[in-house]
C-alpha cells in the first residue's frame, strides 16, 4: 500500500507545469525610470517633484506625480511601443499637453523670473514579464540673462526711476522637442536696479529669465527713463544680433552689456550702444 501511494503522489506532481515569473501580471511589463539632473546650471535647482507620463498610440495617457532620481512606474503595461515624457511645473509656467507657457502678470506681459522647466522624452518598448530600466537626460528649458548698462559717471544721480520692456520673446516650448515659437507677441518688463561693477562703475542691472527668443521676431528692449529735471525719455535699442549670437542651446547664465548714455541738456534722447558679452558679470546691487 505504501509503494502505490507513493506512485499516486508522483504521477501527480508530474503534471504540475513548473512556471516561474518575474511580474505579478506575466502578459505586462514594469519600467523603472532614472533621472540625469547633471546638465543643469549650477544656479538652478533640482525640482522636489515632478511628473511621469507614459502615452501610446492606442490613446493610452497615464500620469504619475515622483520625487527621487529613481521611480517604478505605477502601471504594468501591455508589451508594446511608449512615448515617455518627463517634466516638472514650476513656478509662474503652466502644462497643457505637451506645452509649457509661462503665465502673463498683466495680460500683456510675461513673469520676469518663472521658476525653472526641466522635460526630456524618450521611447519605450515594453516587454511582458519583464521590467525596463531607463535613464532619462533632463533637459533644462529656461536660462537666466542679466542686462549690465554702463553708465557715465554722475548720470545715475539724475535718475529717479526707470521701467523697461523687451518684446519678441518665446512665452512657451514644446516639453518634449524643446521647440520655441518662431514668431512671438511676448513681452517682460526687466526691473532696473542702480548698482557698481567691481571696479565702481555705476551702472543699472536687470536680472530676468527666458525660454528663449522667437527666431522670427526682432528683440529690442525700451527703457523709459525718469530723470530729476522732471522729463521722462524713452531709449529704445536692439539686442535680436547679440541675443542670437548667445543663445544657441546652452543654460549657463548669460550676461550682456551696453553703454547708457542720458540725454544731456542740450539733447532730446539719449542711447544704448555696443552690447557685448560681459564674463564673470559680478555687480553689488545697492
Amino acid at each position: 500500500h505504501i509503494v502505490l501511494f507513493c506512485g499516486a503522489i508522483m504521477l501527480t506532481t508530474s503534471c504540475v507545469k513548473d512556471d516561474i515569473y518575474n511580474t505579478p501580471h506575466p502578459s505586462q511589463g514594469a519600467v523603472m525610470i532614472t533621472t540625469d539632473w547633471s546638465r543643469r546650471s549650477t544656479e538652478a535647482t533640482q525640482p522636489v517633484s515632478y511628473q511621469l507620463r507614459i502615452s501610446n498610440q492606442s490613446r493610452l495617457d497615464d500620469e504619475q506625480s515622483v520625487k527621487g532620481n529613481m521611480n517604478l512606474f505605477h502601471s504594468l503595461l501591455a508589451p508594446e511601443t511608449y512615448e515617455l515624457l518627463v517634466y516638472n511645473s514650476p513656478e509662474a509656467i503652466t502644462v497643457s499637453g505637451d506645452v509649457a507657457t509661462i503665465t502673463s502678470t498683466d495680460g500683456k506681459n510675461i513673469e520676469a523670473l518663472p521658476g525653472y522647466l526641466f522635460s526630456a522624452a524618450q521611447t519605450l518598448d515594453v516587454a511582458k514579464d519583464d521590467t525596463l530600466f531607463v535613464t532619462v537626460a533632463m533637459q533644462q528649458r529656461i536660462r537666466q540673462l542679466t542686462l549690465i548698462l554702463k553708465l557715465k559717471d554722475g548720470d545715475h544721480e539724475h535718475i529717479i526711476n526707470t521701467k523697461a520692456t523687451l518684446n519678441g520673446i518665446a512665452s512657451n516650448v514644446n516639453l518634449k522637442t524643446g521647440a520655441l515659437p518662431s514668431t512671438s507677441d511676448a513681452s517682460l518688463v526687466p526691473v532696473f536696479k542702480k548698482a557698481e561693477k567691481s571696479d565702481g562703475t555705476p551702472v543699472l542691472t536687470a536680472t530676468f529669465r527666458l525660454l528663449g527668443i522667437a527666431k522670427g521676431e526682432v528683440q529690442k528692449l525700451h527703457v523709459a527713463v525718469t530723470l530729476n529735471n522732471g522729463t521722462t525719455q524713452m531709449i529704445e535699442t536692439d539686442l535680436t544680433e547679440v541675443l542670437h549670437e548667445h543663445f544657441d542651446g546652452s543654460m549657463a547664465p548669460l550676461v550682456l552689456g551696453a553703454n547708457f548714455d542720458l540725454p544731456s541738456q542740450t539733447e532730446f534722447s539719449g542711447s544704448i550702444t555696443d552690447w557685448s558679452l560681459v564674463e564673470g558679470g559680478q555687480v553689488d546691487i545697492h
